[in-house]
């Protein structure tokens, strides 16, 4: 129903759908249509609170007219004591069914029928494929959040400075601020979900084998045994996922190991990068160390990491072989030593 009246209303915004202009009358002239608008309509405000325009009201009407001629929806509004609309409802006539408004779209969209402008690219347009951001207060703390794609949610504090710098920007740069932020304080959480997507990053195909074994504390580990013959050292589970595995049957214990090792290599190739980006973004920011806790980055520091973050995941290829990756773990070589450090052209915000 969504799309019903978002297609309907872009064509009215459009002029798609031309308003009945003259209607024929005894005799050589054409009188005048006056639209009459819903009395209910009038008393919708904006969002400063003031009312609508009269070419809105019209709109608004000739939506409402358009979605119960062609496709049996009517449009009713609810009001409050003093006759104040605050919501709406919707009769789909065809489906039998009477919807709550704000469930199919807010009002304030409905009434909204302004031209969009269109967002021009930014580097920050890798992140948006990935997530979605806010920042909240909740009592005296102050915190960012991230919903991902698959579904996760993660949260981490942020400081009072960091909380003014947002609402201190204007509104169009307050979603390139959040996305800042955000990719700043879970950088590495963006390196790993990006790194799963890649469907050549560490397949499975490469590991010959991962076994566990208990260690003196009681705790397992496991190893992990490549294609071309290199195992790793032991590398120790948590409490919980040692527990998981104590309780596995034999048969399930194979897949579970696979995927402890190849979250572990994912995680630890994630680190790396985290660590070569922050040594990119101390050279752009001129400095010699960052603060210990995140919370205490400046918007400087939070910009650079966020570009450069935002220009190597668009630019470099994460599906590299095993070959690469097995030097770097006995500390020769990275496979992100050519990162790339160069900026994008496109001016930040901050």
């Amino acid at each position: 129903m969504k799309a019903i009246i978002k297609k309907y209303k872009d064509e009215i915004a459009q002029g798609k759908i031309p308003k009945p202009e003259t209607e024929k009358t005894k005799g050589p002239k054409r009188k005048p249509v006056t639209e009459k608008v819903n009395a209910d309509i009038k008393k919708i405000l904006d969002s400063e609170g003031k009312p609508l325009s009269a070419e809105n009201q019209e709109k608004i009407q000739q939506l409402i007219d358009i979605l119960k001629t062609r496709v049996g929806i009517d449009v009713f509004f609810q009001k409050d004591r003093n006759g104040q609309v605050r919501g709406y409802g919707l009769v789909d006539h065809a489906g039998k069914i009477a919807l709550d408004g704000s469930k199919v779209m807010k009002l304030s969209d409905l009434i909204d029928f302004a031209p969009k402008q269109k967002r021009k690219t930014s580097p920050l347009d890798v992140y948006r494929d990935l997530f979605t951001a806010e920042i909240c207060r909740e009592g005296l703390d102050d915190y960012v959040r991230i919903h991902t794609k698959d579904g996760r949610t993660y949260q981490k504090p942020i400081s009072a400075a960091q909380y003014a710098w947002h609402n201190g920007v204007s509104p169009d740069e307050k979603e390139d601020v959040v996305l800042m932020i955000a990719s700043t304080m879970f950088r590495k959480e963006i390196l790993v979900m990006y790194l799963n997507r890649d469907p050549d990053f560490m397949s499975e195909e490469n590991i010959r084998d991962v076994r566990a074994y208990r260690q003196r504390n009681g705790i397992f580990a496991f190893s992990i045994t490549f294609n071309d013959g290199y195992t790793t050292l032991g590398i120790p589970m948590d409490q919980d996922d040692s527990d998981r595995y104590r309780r596995l049957d034999p048969d399930d214990r194979p897949g579970f190991l696979m995927q402890l090792a190849v979250d572990h290599l994912t995680n630890q190739n994630a680190q790396d990068i985290v660590g070569r980006i922050d040594r990119q973004a101390q050279q752009k920011t001129c400095v010699r160390s960052f603060p210990l806790r995140q919370k205490d980055y400046t918007p400087e520091i939070i910009t650079a990491i966020s570009h450069i973050l935002s220009v190597n995941l668009s630019r470099f290829n994460v599906g590299i072989g095993h070959g690469q990756k097995r030097e770097w773990e006995v500390g020769n070589k990275s496979p992100y030593d050519d990162l790339d450090t160069r900026m994008s052209g496109t001016r930040m915000s901050m």
